[in-house]
């Protein structure tokens, strides 16, 4: 009987924690939080594989480039709504100066929706930085 009790104890107090938790991230108001850690990441329709692929697509980084050892590297950071559409997106380092650079955030911007962050249950925005090498 005595553990029967003290296993119901613990499960109670386990459960007022987590409801304590998820009333506290309510009251913070989540539409202005931007999380950059959650217990569920956002997820592009795919995964990240389709992702870099979308992004890829129309990009001209020809073979000639390639053989001459040309690079390109980029550090982009956009927000990840709690709906799943993409806003504030921002090229935050660009090596050398191309314009593909504009080409990709156009084509961030135009994302389709992404599954949002999840924290305590609740759909949430979430800070990506995304690098990218060519």
């Amino acid at each position: 009987m005595k553990k029967t009790l003290l296993i119901a104890f613990i499960s109670f107090s386990l459960f007022v924690s987590r409801a304590q938790k998820s009333d506290a991230l309510k009251s913070f108001k989540p539409d202005t939080l931007i999380f950059t850690a959650v217990e569920h990441y956002p997820e592009f329709p795919g995964g990240v594989s389709e992702f870099y692929r979308y992004l890829s697509k129309d990009i001209n980084y020809s073979l000639s480039d390639k053989k001459q050892g040309y690079q390109a590297s980029f550090l982009f950071d956009f927000i990840v709504e709690k709906d799943g559409s993409i806003s504030t997106v921002k090229e935050l380092r660009r090596i050398p100066n191309t314009d593909i650079g504009k080409l990709l955030i156009k084509r961030i911007k135009e994302s389709p929706k992404w599954k949002p962050a999840i924290q305590e249950g609740i759909p949430v925005r979430y800070r990506c930085n995304l690098p990218l090498h060519f």
